[in-house]
């Protein structure tokens, strides 16, 4: 009979989706109706991410909350944090069942936006996979954690994304204090909208610099995308070279 190990690979799964809309990834065991929350310095300081049990097994689920600092960039790293409070943070829940968590921000920063992260992790494997390993027979159990983002402005932001369009590539740097999301845009250079590119989306934290590929349907053509930045919805229009 062949020996038969068992291990467990903790495997973090971050979704980053904007919007409301629950996620329900096809081997996950939960799922969360929001994935990225925003505070508001003018509101309470206080969240709700609703968690639900798409198994048929009862599932414990324990939380844990990290601050990441220099967020996109080579020195990012993850701490501990206790300015991020969830409540419970562990619970049980039966198949079908929906928990709902309170996220409480204790103190906003002054100068620059902060983010954290919140990782939910289910007691019970999402799936098991057989691997062979030296000859023997592994049992794999992978644990799917969901996760969301948290991101907290600053009481006085200040939005500076700055870039230069060199030829094929344009080059941004985020000066401000508060992160700039590029959309997701379909750019049409033809009045007939034959023909359209979409534009990446990406999220530019503070401090982050990024470059991004001109598409060769673009190439000396001068282009516009969408960027939100702190709550606000604006465009930014890209020189033809």
């Amino acid at each position: 009979m062949k020996e038969v190990i068992f291990s467990r690979i903790f495997v973090f799964l971050l979704v980053l989706v904007l919007g409301t809309i629950p996620v329900r990834p096809a081997v996950a065991n939960i799922s969360l109706d929001k994935v990225i929350l925003r505070f508001d310095p003018s509101l309470r300081p206080i969240n709700n991410i609703n968690v639900t049990n798409q198994g048929d097994k009862p599932v414990k689920v324990s939380i844990v909350t990290i601050e990441m600092v220099n967020s996109g960039q080579d020195g990012e790293i993850e701490k501990k944090t206790k300015n991020l409070i969830v409540a419970p943070k562990a619970f049980e829940m039966q198949p079908g069942e929906t928990r709902a968590v309170r996220v409480v921000l204790r103190q906003y920063a002054e100068d620059m936006e902060s983010i954290y992260r919140i990782r939910f992790k289910p007691s019970q494997p999402s799936f098991i996979k057989k691997e062979k390993v030296a000859g023997k027979s592994i049992n794999v159990s992978i644990v799917l954690t969901m996760g969301a983002l948290v991101i907290v402005p600053p009481k006085s932001p200040r939005p500076d994304l700055q870039f230069v369009r060199d030829g094929k590539i344009i080059h941004f740097t985020n000066k401000g204090n508060v992160t700039a999301q590029l959309q997701r845009d379909d750019f049409c250079v033809d009045e007939e909208k034959k023909t359209c590119v979409q534009l990446p989306n990406k999220r530019i934290y503070p401090g982050m610099t990024w470059d991004m590929d001109v598409p060769a349907e673009l190439a000396g053509i001068g282009f516009s995308q969408t960027v939100l930045t702190n709550g606000s919805y604006s465009k930014i229009s890209y020189p033809s070279k």
